[in-house]
């Protein structure tokens, strides 16, 4: 009578794992009409799976007999008859008689849909930007520190591109902000086309974005990247009844000829921006470790970068100068 009245499910087995008993609501969340005949083992009335829908152990009848322990997780997804997954939270427990001899199991859970769609919602708010839709900070920094790892392994390089949209601002004074929130959005889109799976592409906030590239080899694959950003952003927008062409300054380091940490590598990439911006736009600079790391004993030094215009004109390849 209890277990009927409660709205948790609860299902009950002998100590081989046979359901002996299913109450109204584990009957319907599992989608089994429950007969006692039959004699049904609860590995396949509840099949359970991870968040990467991965299958896993079902409930050991056998282990919750032998350690004499209560277990329980979250986070996990019911599979029921038909199909259908969703959310839940379940604890499985032993059953003893009058003399503590365990004589079975007992499995209570419940569906958590409406609390993990909730919980979903507000980690994505808070790993994404609103407007963009793009990754924040806080997830790029994420997606850095794991990207490292990953280098560090294969020996292939990790670029950072730190982008900042030149002379933005007067989009916003003079057709709205409306307008300027549409070009961000187109903006991110275009960058979203000409990344690959295993990249990313962040808002920091304003008209700055910054674009994380694995696995390539050389400095050459880098500067064709860079070249297909700068094509990107360089398309014309439509604003209103006009079209503008938007050009950016861009900052670019790379491990492990950078050998720094996440937050170092996206500063120096902003260092690396900044430059750009002071040598006259649209173009973009490497920033030059070795000679950061003479000049930042220095008081009064300021750092060395590789720099790139793509107004210069060149035939077998980029013109490189040191600032």
């Amino acid at each position: 009578m209890t277990f009927a009245s409660i709205g948790d499910a609860v299902i009950t087995t002998d100590e081989k794992g046979l359901i002996d008993y299913m109450n109204q609501s584990a009957r319907e969340l599992t989608n089994y009409p429950f007969e006692k005949e039959e004699k049904l083992s609860i590995k396949t009335v509840f099949k359970i799976f991870n968040e990467d829908n991965f299958l896993l152990d079902n409930p050991v009848v056998q282990a919750i007999i032998e350690e004499r322990v209560i277990k329980g997780k979250h986070n996990i997804f019911l599979q029921q008859r038909g199909g259908k997954q969703f959310p839940i939270i379940y604890t499985i427990a032993p059953i003893h008689d009058s003399e503590s001899n365990i004589i079975g199991t007992i499995n209570v859970f419940h569906d958590t849909s409406d609390t993990h769609k909730l919980t979903k919602a507000l980690s994505w708010q808070a790993t994404h930007d609103a407007l963009t839709k793009l990754p924040n900070r806080i997830l790029l920094k994420d997606k850095l520190e794991l990207s490292l790892e990953e280098v560090k392994v294969n020996g292939t390089l990790l670029t950072v591109f730190f982008i900042d949209l030149d002379d933005f601002k007067p989009i916003n004074d003079e057709y709205g902000h409306e307008q300027g929130d549409k070009v961000l959005k187109i903006i991110a889109q275009r960058l979203l086309t000409i990344i690959r799976n295993e990249d990313m592409v962040a808002r920091l906030g304003g008209d700055e974005f910054v674009i994380t590239l694995l696995s390539f080899d050389n400095f050459e694959e880098v500067v064709k990247a860079l070249e297909r950003v700068v094509s990107a952003i360089s398309q014309p927008i439509p604003v209103g009844s006009a079209n503008v062409v938007l050009s950016a300054s861009i900052g670019v380091t790379s491990f492990p000829n950078d050998n720094s940490d996440a937050d170092t590598l996206l500063r120096h990439s902003d260092q690396a921006m900044y430059i750009a911006k002071q040598k006259g736009r649209n173009q973009y600079h490497f920033f030059d470790v070795q000679s950061n790391q003479v000049t930042t004993h220095k008081e009064s030094g300021s750092h060395r970068f590789l720099s790139y215009s793509p107004h210069t004109t060149h035939h077998a390849g980029p013109q490189w100068a040191v600032h």
